[in-house]
């Protein structure tokens, strides 16, 4: 299943949205619900547009039901932290959902399958300017050597 979450507010030098969290909800139900011949949850994981799959696997336990029933599948936290709002707005993001028919003698019907993401957004400011912006260095020692204000400096984040 793929969602576009593309309304989310992205992530940049003004806004900072953090996802708190990602819930499923699956209308389900199976053909046959015997020992022998039932329809049990598989694989649930978020995937990206490029393949990549992310978290935990969601999957829970137990046979599906006769009649129809809604089913919640909430994301966990290790997943959600490591979740930018950019990665859940780009194209192609969803969910893969695969179910497990055992003797192959059931089958799987499903009447919609929705995600909910509950978000904050907050501005990024600097209290005495406003909006963040840059501000350059007066004076500071970088690698050994003091830097003029008018240079430049390159900084990774490891």
């Amino acid at each position: 299943c793929i969602f576009d979450f593309t309304t989310l507010p992205p992530n940049d030098s003004n806004t900072l949205t953090v996802i708190n969290s990602i819930v499923f909800t699956v209308r389900k139900y199976a053909s046959a619900n015997s020992s022998g011949e039932h329809i049990e949850d598989f694989y649930v994981k978020l995937f990206h547009s490029d393949g990549v799959v992310v978290g935990n696997n969601l999957a829970k336990s137990g046979r599906w039901d006769l009649s129809e029933s809604a089913e919640t599948y909430t994301v966990d936290a290790p997943t959600l932290a490591a979740l930018d709002v950019n990665y859940v707005r780009a194209a192609n993001f969803g969910m893969y959902f695969q179910v497990d028919d055992g003797t192959h003698a059931g089958d799987a019907f499903t009447d919609y399958i929705e995600m909910t993401i509950d978000y904050t957004t907050s501005a990024i400011e600097n209290p005495n300017e406003g909006p963040f912006t840059p501000v350059l260095f007066s004076s500071k020692i970088f690698n050994g050597r003091v830097l003029l204000s008018e240079e430049e400096i390159n900084v990774s984040i490891l």
